[in-house]
């Protein structure tokens, strides 16, 4: 039975983007709620951007879609953050993992991103159901 509702496809997310620890000022902040295989937008993604102020702090999100059908357990959720700074290319944050499966988490979640960082593969700090991969450190806000 059809039950017509908006669904989280990507998380709220507060964060700021360093370099060695000092901040990044007006980096162009992009949050995707679909991403393919290889970590780029697909067609139909919803893309929201935002600029980070004058200390590298940003929020963003979260992205909700207009569905029919509920979705019931875990779903695939390839949702990504990407940054660039000096109109320089998009840069990867955080991208999912696009073949797992999981939940779009419906509290904030906080990042810190580094550009002298190595891009890694992490979870959610307070959720690690959903793996993915970039600069960014994410957790849940509120766990350790």
């Amino acid at each position: 039975m059809p039950w017509p509702h908006h669904e989280l496809s990507a998380p709220e997310i507060i964060g700021s983007i360093e370099n060695s620890g000092g901040p990044v000022p007006h980096a162009h902040i992009q949050l995707i709620d679909r991403l393919d295989a290889s970590g780029h937008a697909v067609a139909k993604a919803k893309t929201l951007e935002v600029v980070a102020d004058a200390r590298g702090h940003f929020q963003i999100g979260p992205i909700r879609r207009f569905v029919w059908i509920s979705h019931v357990g875990d779903r695939p959720v390839p949702w990504g953050l990407s940054f660039s700074v000096n109109d320089e290319p998009q840069r990867a944050g955080w991208l999912s993992d696009p073949s797992e499966n999981g939940f779009v988490l419906d509290e904030p979640i906080i990042a810190i991103c580094d550009l002298k960082s190595s891009a890694v593969s992490s979870g959610i700090g307070g959720y690690q159901q959903l793996q993915g991969h970039g600069v960014c450190s994410m957790a849940v806000v509120g766990s350790k």
